[in-house]
């Protein structure tokens, strides 16, 4: 398939050990500048830092479009030699750790699971990029740090560290968040069964993506149920538990939801995590879904309808029941006499003055 991935280009900061993996479907020119801006674009929001020399092989790295980025952002390069790679020491050690983990984590899988692409060689991308992912967070071994932390200058909890699991292994995908001590809701385990394949680069370091073992199409999800052992793919003779009862046991302690509800002071959502994939839902949960979603928006137009109009209200007119005989007003342009006596008091039917 031409929208797979076929390679990719591995950045290796020589500071920080910090390591960036940018798969590519092409290894061209072009995709390859873009992989790099991309790289430096990270490191200027992470870590305010900026590259200034670039030492690789030779190839791609010597083409035109390369070249002429790295001389627009003033940045200089060198060459290894042929079959030199000691002269990117640090860089080639990176990799070959990297790349071991993501072979371990292929072999893994096929000894404890088959079918339905679990250990397909078009995964090996995927597995590089968890090992990536894993290999910045894990502490070294003289210094305690990790190279993300050398990198950002802030010293990490190793939260993201501690909820991670093996890659590969089987994951239940849940519809909602469980409340705690809440049993598994009734669900189409085998429909629902999927594979870990790492976390989300467009969301939180924890939102674990799934892959869909019947169509292969891999979303993020924000409630699973992690198998990191394969308990619920081999099955004993002698074991009499069913997969909703191992399902049970590991509720407790592999159960993870990264989304939640957010609201604001005024008791408003203000945040709410995405709904699951309709790759993961049978046709009566997609038609119930859509017809909650037609009789929401048709209630939001309800309620647009009756909104009242913004701006200036009229001030009400006062009707009187019992109407008088209007009092008309002296001619504003009339000018006054000189004679005129304010103290004179009229009288009606006589107007003479009195003795």
């Amino acid at each position: 398939d031409k929208s797979r991935y076929h390679g990719g280009t591995i950045y290796v900061d020589g500071c920080s050990d910090f390591i960036w993996l940018e798969n590519q479907v092409s290894l061209g020119a072009s995709e390859t500048v873009f992989g790099k801006e991309k790289f430096e674009e990270y490191l200027r929001t992470t870590a305010g830092a900026r590259v200034d020399h670039y030492h690789s092989d030779n190839g791609i790295f010597q083409s035109a479009a390369w070249t002429e980025n790295c001389r627009m952002k003033l940045q200089t390069q060198s060459f290894s030699g042929v079959n030199a790679q000691h002269q990117n020491a640090k860089a080639e050690r990176a990799i070959g750790i990297v790349m071991n983990m993501a072979r371990t984590f292929m072999v893994n899988v096929s000894l404890n699971w088959a079918g339905n692409g679990v250990n397909n060689v078009n995964l090996w991308p995927l597995a590089v990029k968890h090992a990536v992912w894993l290999y910045n967070r894990i502490p070294n071994r003289t210094t305690g740090l990790t190279p993300l932390e050398r990198l950002t200058g802030i010293k990490s909890d190793h939260r993201d560290l501690r909820r991670t699991h093996v890659w590969g292994c089987p994951a239940f995908v849940l519809e909602s968040r469980l409340a705690n001590g809440q049993k598994l809701p009734k669900f189409d385990w085998k429909r629902r069964r999927g594979q870990f394949v790492g976390y989300s680069a467009q969301h939180s370091s924890t939102v674990a993506c799934i892959r869909n073992l019947n169509t292969g199409y891999i979303s993020p999800v924000f409630d699973v149920l992690f198998d990191d052992k394969f308990t619920t793919i081999f099955c004993s003779k002698y074991d009499k538990n069913t997969v909703d009862d191992k399902l049970e046991e590991l509720l407790p302690t592999d159960y993870e939801s990264y989304g939640h509800e957010e609201r604001g002071d005024d008791g408003k959502l203000v945040y709410r995590s995405p709904p699951l994939d309709e790759v993961w839902l049978t046709a009566d949960e997609i038609r119930d879904r859509r017809a909650e979603i037609k009789a929401q928006k048709s209630s939001e137009a309800q309620r647009e309808a009756f909104k009242p109009v913004s701006g200036p209200r009229a001030e009400p007119e006062i009707i009187s029941l019992h109407p008088r005989k209007p009092n008309h007003s002296p001619d504003a342009n009339m000018i006054p006499d000189d004679s005129d006596d304010d103290s004179v008091d009229s009288v009606s039917g006589d107007s003479s003055p009195q003795a």
